[in-house]
């Protein structure tokens, strides 16, 4: 089981490395671009949002193992109904995010005073960006839990090369929220590639798909 632990062990840690990287990075190419003042409003608006995707996070933490054990099983059914829970709370997030959006000027001034000016389009494009990100961890969750990481892996790894040139692209045209449009582009291929190997997955339609199951 030595090669098939590794492999499984080295694509985590590619995963984990580059979503460091990427999430990293975006501060740097608006300091670059744009000056380290900059950075700051696209700071506070993540903040503002980040604590969505830690309650979110805390709320998938258990579903990794129970994916695990359901999917040696063969207990698709459960996976299904699983899966279906978390679109739910997505929904209800998704409206707590707009909430957020239509009071965040109020909460900035609350926050931070009038020292930071943040646009109200870069609220609306960080929030957009929080929920694509929960959206495409509530698929990649059940994924790891299947073991199901190659497809992840070499997307993201594309992701990072592709990084800097979207971004770039959009700041040329959007200024600082350009930044935020190319990484709601970037990151929409892991959330769409998610989605379909899961539901090629529970469907029984993936190709080179194996479930040790106990039943039949």
């Amino acid at each position: 089981y030595i090669r098939s632990l590794f492999s499984l062990s080295v694509m985590f840690f590619v995963i984990q490395i580059m979503a460091l990287v990427l999430f990293s990075m975006s501060n740097v190419i608006i300091s670059n671009l744009f000056g380290p003042d900059q950075v700051t409003p696209y700071n506070i608006a993540y903040k503002y949002f980040s604590f969505i995707s830690i309650f979110f996070s805390l709320l998938l933490a258990p579903i990794w193992s129970a994916t695990t054990d359901a999917y040696a099983k063969g207990d698709l059914a459960w996976i299904q109904l699983g899966l279906n829970k978390i679109l739910k709370l997505l929904s209800g997030i998704a409206g707590v995010i707009v909430l957020m959006i239509i009071c965040s000027g109020f909460v900035y001034r609350l926050w931070i005073g009038d020292a930071v000016e943040i646009p109200i389009e870069m609220s609306i494009l960080t929030g957009v960006y929080v929920l694509l990100i929960q959206y495409s961890l509530a698929y990649s969750s059940i994924l790891n839990g299947m073991g199901k990481l190659k497809l992840q892996t070499i997307n993201i790894i594309i992701v990072a090369i592709l990084f800097y040139p979207v971004c770039y692209l959009f700041a040329k045209f959007y200024g600082v929220n350009g930044i935020l449009i190319g990484m709601i582009v970037i990151n929409l291929s892991g959330a769409i590639l998610n989605t379909i190997q899961l539901k090629k997955i529970l469907n029984r339609s993936a190709c080179g798909i194996y479930i040790r199951s106990y039943v039949g």
